[in-house]
């Protein structure tokens, strides 16, 4: 029997672009200035950025938000752990969140 529910991955268009906007508020910012907001809840309006890809001051401002990102997340990690980690390395951060319902079976 097929569940009719829906995960993540297959829902991303109505959990995954608000979200998207409220963690990683510098670049949503960055995106809503050159694209407009549509994208939050569309993103297929993600595609307007491609021809941005030619633009370095587009290109600039991109890498400096991720670069300053890694470093405020660098430092939380020092915070709160004692450990280093150089913002320059590239980072593969997964989260998994334990459902209520999961725990108790």
């Amino acid at each position: 029997m097929r569940s009719g529910r829906k995960n993540s991955a297959t829902d991303q268009r109505r959990h995954a672009a608000p979200l998207d906007a409220l963690s990683n508020p510098k670049l949503a910012q960055l995106i809503t200035d050159a694209i407009g907001e549509s994208w939050i809840k569309n993103l297929d309006e993600l595609r307007k950025l491609e021809p941005l890809a030619g633009d370095g001051g587009f290109r600039t401002a991109w890498r400096d938000i991720k670069q300053d990102n890694k470093r405020q997340f660098a430092a939380l990690v020092q915070g709160k752990t004692g450990a280093m980690i150089d913002p320059e390395s590239m980072f593969d951060v997964q989260v998994k969140r334990i459902h209520d319902t999961s725990a108790s079976t």
